[in-house]
């Protein structure tokens, strides 16, 4: 038997056990309901939602529930390993948190308020099921059927009302205009201070110190102005000589972080790294920009759980998981080639340097174009906000790490995304 949602009766066997529907007619019935909220516009555009819910609705109809688990979820909807960390990567949560508000903003619609419904509770990846009043066996009939004519005409008359001057009706809907525009525009207020907020927090450990704070950035003379003479000494000779070079993905981050930055500190100064000694660190907070060709950088970051990892001529380069050392899931071997496609990975971090005693902030790419991308994301209320989305303590955190991604194309990178957080 196939029931259709909103029809005028029920098989009398269709009741709930334990919030599962006991027949097949109710279970066939949950099952047109999920594809019908599946093709609503906030599911069907996307692959990982309609997945997520298709799966716990499907396990629990089959009585599965003990399998709606976290880490199951991860295995079985995103492919995880049986051994994934969902402390370090939390998809299943974001997923669910994301479910549940679409699912309410598809039943607010009046349109689907006599449909089954189907939730999920927070705290919980285990489905419940509501059926409508009018499609309940022991409802004699549906409400959209009619009163009796004579429960109408018994029923008692309302009074006249007297209409409404003209004048009066104008001067209510003026003041529900003004009043509506007061509150759009308080909350507008409120958002646009609490996006700002974001990138004051973030940038909060650096600003509030009392010392001067140092820009260290990456410095390619070295690599690019070579001499014949290839002994150290003359090395040393040609790199303390050169000119000072920085590329355009390493000056923009650089101008946008003076500019936050400038008018809230005592004073700052920017040094390239090979003019930067670690006495300097020790003098205040310091902001690294660039990897491979900032070594303090890579000395800073060395002990950390996410840390650069290059081969001996760094055609390869990584950034490595302490946890997991033999992954090379944050790797590319594609820089050279300014005009590919390809994914970089940059680290964003911000500690207290156990050598220093100092607070450091990391703005680092694997190539030029991921530092520009993790340069445009801590300097991005939106970009924050999902930081703040996965953890929302984390600016209260003494220490932590973020991993991002960007896509590169022709040389240009694409928005940064967040693949994985650490926090001590």
């Amino acid at each position: 038997m196939t029931l259709s949602v909103g029809a005028e009766s029920m098989p009398e066997e269709f009741k709930l056990e334990g919030n599962i529907p006991s027949s097949e007619a109710a279970k066939e019935a949950v099952r047109q309901q999920l594809e019908r909220v599946l093709l609503d516009t906030a599911f069907r555009n996307s692959k990982r939602y309609p997945s997520f819910l298709r799966f716990i609705v499907n396990q629990a109809l089959q009585g599965e529930t003990t399998s709606l688990k976290e880490r199951v979820i991860g295995v079985e909807v995103f492919g995880r390993s049986p051994d994934y960390d969902s402390t370090q990567d939390p998809i299943v949560r974001v997923t669910a948190a994301e479910i549940r508000k679409r699912i309410s903003r598809y039943y607010q619609d009046s349109l689907h308020e006599n449909e089954i419904g189907i939730y999920l509770p927070l705290g919980s990846y285990i489905p419940q099921f509501e059926f409508p009043h009018s499609l309940s066996p022991d409802t004699a009939q549906p409400a959209a059927v009619a009163q009796p004519i004579q429960a109408l005409q018994s029923a008692p008359k309302p009074a006249p009302t007297l209409p409404v001057p003209h004048r009066t009706r104008r001067r209510a809907l003026w003041f529900g205009t003004a009043l509506l525009l007061v509150l759009l525009f308080t909350s507008f207020a409120l958002w646009r201070a609490h996006q700002r907020s974001l990138v004051d927090a973030f940038w909060a450990p650096v600003v509030d110190s009392s010392r001067p704070v140092l820009f260290c950035i990456a410095d390619l003379s070295r690599y690019a102005t070579p001499t014949p003479d290839t002994t150290p000494a003359a090395q040393e000779r040609s790199a303390v000589n050169a000119p000072t070079l920085l590329t355009a993905e390493d000056t923009v981050p650089l101008l946008n972080f003076v500019s936050i930055v400038r008018p809230k500190v005592h004073s700052y100064r920017v040094q390239v790294e090979r003019q930067t000694n670690f006495s300097d660190l020790a003098q205040g907070p310091t902001i690294l920009i660039g990897a491979f060709d900032n070594k303090w950088t890579l000395f800073l970051t060395d002990p950390l759980r996410f840390h650069f990892v290059g081969d001996n001529s760094l055609s390869h380069v990584w950034i490595e998981d302490r946890q997991n050392p033999a992954s090379r899931q944050w790797m590319t071997d594609d820089l050279s080639n300014a005009n590919s496609t390809h994914k970089d990975y940059a680290l964003i971090a911000r500690f207290v340097d156990d050598n220093t005693s100092q607070v450091a902030v990391v703005v680092a790419g694997l190539g030029h174009q991921g530092t520009s991308a993790a340069g445009n994301f801590i300097l991005s209320p939106q970009s924050l906000s999902q930081l703040e989305r996965l953890n929302p303590n984390i600016w209260n955190s003494r220490n932590f790490e973020v991993i991002v991604e960007t896509m590169v194309v022709n040389g240009h990178a694409g928005p940064a995304h967040i693949d994985a957080v650490h926090i001590w």
